[in-house]
This record gives C-alpha cells, structure tokens and sequence, in this order.
C-alpha cells in the first residue's frame, strides 16, 4: 500500500472528502466514534474486542490524517508490518455502509485519455504564452535603451514564469469541479513553465549580446578602427608563424580541423526505419519486455508553433489545427492540417503535428508515417526523430502484450531496435535531450540490455536532475543486476514530461 493508499483507506474509514479541515476531520472522528460505542455497548462478549479494534482504528484515522508526522511514522510502522489494517469492506458494513465500487476499466481509460488530452493542451498554451511573453517583455526593454544583459535576462525570465503560471492558474479555474489533473499533473506543468522560460529567456538573451556586439562595431571610431587593424596584423603574423611551426613538426595536426556540426541526411533518417538484427528480440520475461517495474516512458515532445510566413498558403488552416488541438478537438484539428499540407506542400510541419496527434490518439503506425515523410525533407529535426521513436515503441507495448510468444519477442525486438535508432539520431542532432537518453533506456531494458539501460539512465540523471523518473528506474535496473542501489522514494514518481516542441518556422 502506497502512502496516497492509505490516505484514502483513512478517509474512508472516516467518510470525509480529500482536503478536510482538522475541525472536519475532528467531527468526523466524534461521530464515528459515537456510532462504533454505541455498537460496543450493545455487542455480546464475543464481538467486544472486534469493537473495540474499529473504534481505535477510528481515532488513528483522525491522528494520523491530522498530522503529517504521525502520519509518516504510522506509514512506517505499517511498511514494517508493525500494524495491521482491518479489511475496509467488513468495517464499513460495520455501519451497514459500503465501499464504492470501482469504475470499469473503460472509464478509467476515458479518464487517462482525458488527463492526457488536457495536459497536452495546458502545456501547449502554457509554451505559446511564454514565447510571446517573451518577445513582448524582450521588445519594451529595449525599446528605449539596451539594458544590462544580466538585469534583461532575470526580468525576461520572471516574465516568462509569470506568463506561464498565469495560463495553468487560468487552466485550473476554468475546469472548475472538474479537476482531472492531480499533484503530479501540476507538479509537471511547473516543470514545464521552468524549462520553457529558461530557454526562452536564454534565447532573447543571445539576441540582445548578438545586437549589442552589432552596435559595438558599428559604432568604433577611426581610431579605433585603425588600432583593430593594428591587433589583426599582429595576430596574423602570430598566427602564420605558429601555423609554420606546426607545419615543420607535424603537418597532419595542423590540417585536421574542428569537428564539423551534425547534420543527417534523408538516406540516414530513411536508414532508422529499415530491417534491424533479427537476432536481437524482445526480453523472454514478459514483465522485463513489457518495461513492467519502470516509471513509464517520457511524454511526446510538444506540437510546433506558429508559421510566422505570412505569405504561406494553408497558413489559416494550419493554425486553426494548432487552435482546435489545443482545445481537445482531435478530429478537426487532424483534418485542419491536413487541408493545411495540401494547399501547400511545403507546409511539411503540418506532417509533424498530425503525427503527435495520431500517436495521442493511439495510431502510432499512422503517426510514424507522418514523422517519415516530415524527415525526407526535414531530416534535422531531433524531436521528429524523438517521436517516432516513442512511436515505435508504443507499437512494441501493443505487440508484447497482444501477440503470442512466438511472434511476439521477434517483432518487439524490431520495433524496439528502431525506436532506439530514432534516438540516436535525435541525440546526434541534440545530445542534451535527457528525455531521448530516458527513453533508450526504457528501450533497451525491453531487450534486456541491461547494461546499457542503466547507462542511459545515468545520463538523463546528469543531464537533468529533477527527473527523479530516471534515478527510479536507473535503481530498479541496478536491483535487477544485484547491483547496490539506492534508497527508492515510497512513492515512486510520475513520468517526465517531452522536450519542448520546435517552433513553426
């Protein structure tokens, strides 16, 4: 039982709703008690002490709920087997009450489709207004004098969480008594106003050094003009004598250059698609290939911007998709980019936004189609690579899980291989992405690629602290290897959220 387990177990027992004062929680406690007396007083010899336990599990309840302390040390002692808890469903028929019955496993899958759904719609809106928080704030402050860059970048930042924080408040006000989204849910939000703002602000920051940089040269004197040129001649003769020095000891050392810039090309984004090893097949522990005992993956990478192209045909339908995806209409949005790609084939970012749309509503065969044909013309694009990465994955999770054990393991294993592909290629074009290094690893735990799971796993940790996610399934892996492991938290943590979206032009 986890600690969110009992705490419900507790409010049951109670029969008071999440959130209840201790003056709530107090009455509660008087009038259960009253009830359970009332039944002590009245039951034969036999039945006393079974009372008597249900009364005390009543004032616990109340001790417990009230204090965040004695909580924790009643969780503990419950962990270590030092308490006991009494079946819920005899309890309450105690009082001739009953537990609810649990929704169908239907509803609950419209409910995680329907938190899916809206945090992807918060998320996009929360980015958006940032950008043009962003850009606005960048704009006034340099309007009349180029601040300090130091001072630009802190008040463009607070700028930046203020927007964001304003969009999720608004978001949350607006469910009103419909709050599908839980802690983690808004723990994730937060995190992506941080990571959002943080890039945002960093980017309005090297436009202001690279303006300021323009203006400083634009307005050196002749003077100092003639003093650069004199600093130039110096360096160039410097430069030419080491270069001739180097030369005469070793003429390969000078002629190797820096390393160049990673770019793929369509044959390299057309390869991750191809036959993988058919040796290499899915885990034959069912539990291991189906990433059982791990956080799950982390979340798609988010939709493209605005096409700030005013002369682009399919511009009105593109960004009326963008507008119907944020507001949950999957269908039209769908259909909205793809009047968007036929009006104008070169509107290829409508490809990648229809594929995060179709891998949402659980069509990864079609989403990857969309990715592929995004990649023949945009082939260095790392979060398209990430998402049909994720992609492929989501089609070995339906394969474990449907198909029987021969076929199973060999196709898996090929969906897995190219799910990993895809991440190498993301992680070529972007080697900071913790969430594609995350991701691998879940992969290559699938595999049972231990080894490298857990190295993956290192890496997401290192590149981004906060996903506790990573830490969770980097000990779960090590205890798989016995290996020595860390202390796991109770509560094992959500899953990370995707890389920010790219913009649209």
């Amino acid at each position: 039982m986890d600690e969110s387990t009992l705490r419900i177990y507790l409010r049951r027992v109670l029969a008071v709703p999440a959130g209840a004062s201790r003056k709530v929680l107090r009455s509660a406690r008087d009038r259960r008690s009253g009830l359970w007396r009332e039944k002590l007083l009245a039951a034969p010899a036999s039945e006393k002490q079974l009372f008597e336990q249900r009364l005390a599990i009543t004032n616990t309840a109340y001790d417990v709920l009230s204090d965040a302390v004695r909580f924790r040390a009643f969780y503990t002692r419950l962990e270590a087997g030092e308490e006991v808890l009494p079946e819920l469903e005899l309890l309450l028929a105690g009082l001739g009450e009953s537990s609810p019955k649990p929704p169908p496993a239907r509803v609950l899958e419209k409910r995680l489709a329907a938190v899916h759904e809206r945090m992807q719609r918060t998320q996009t809106l929360i980015e958006s207004a940032i950008r043009q928080a962003v850009d606005s704030e960048a704009k006034r402050l340099q309007e009349q004098n180029v601040p300090d860059a130091d001072e630009f970048y802190d008040a463009v930042y607070a700028c930046a969480i203020a927007a964001g924080t304003r969009v999720k408040e608004d978001e949350m006000a607006n469910s009103g008594k419909n709050k599908i989204l839980d802690d983690n849910c808004l723990a994730e939000l937060d995190a992506t106003i941080i990571d959002t703002s943080e890039i945002a602000a960093h980017k309005a920051y090297d436009k202001l050094e690279a303006k300021v940089a323009t203006s400083t040269s634009e307005a050196a004197t002749p003077a100092n003009r003639s003093t650069a040129m004199f600093l130039s001649l110096i360096i160039l003769v410097l430069v030419f004598g080491a270069a001739y020095f180097t030369l005469s000891r070793d003429p390969s050392s000078f002629l190797a250059g820096p390393a160049p810039v990673v770019t793929l090309t369509e044959a390299e984004a057309i390869a991750c698609e191809g036959p993988q090893d058919a040796k290499i097949m899915a885990s034959p522990d069912q539990k291991v290939a189906s990433g059982a005992g791990l956080i799950a993956t982390a979340g798609a990478a988010g939709l493209a911007g605005s096409v700030n192209n005013d002369t682009e045909d399919g511009q009105i339908s593109y960004h009326e998709g963008i507008q119907a995806a944020i507001s949950g209409d999957t269908t039209q949005a769908l259909a909205d980019f793809d009047k968007a790609y036929q009006a104008n084939a070169n509107l290829k970012v409508a490809l990648y936004n229809k594929g995060n749309l179709l891998a949402l509503a659980g069509r990864p065969v079609e989403a990857i189609a969309c990715y592929s044909e995004f990649l023949k013309a945009k082939p260095n694009l790392a979060q398209a690579y990430y998402n049909r990465g994720l992609a492929h994955q989501m089609l070995a999770s339906q394969v474990v899980s449907n198909q029987a054990d021969g076929n199973r393991r060999a196709t898996a294993g090929q969906e897995l291989q190219k799910a990993i592909a895809n991440y190498n290629c993301c992680l070529k074009i972007n080697p900071r992405c913790a969430q594609a290094y995350y991701n691998r690893g879940f992969a290559g735990y699938c595999l049972g690629q231990f080894e490298q799971a857990l190295t993956d796993f290192g890496k997401a940790q290192n590149l981004l602290p906060m996903l506790e996610a990573a830490n969770f399934n980097k000990n779960a892996v090590a205890a798989h290897l016995h290996r020595p492991v860390e202390p796991i938290a109770k509560v094992p943590p959500t899953a990370p959220i995707g890389p920010v979206g790219p913009p649209g032009s």
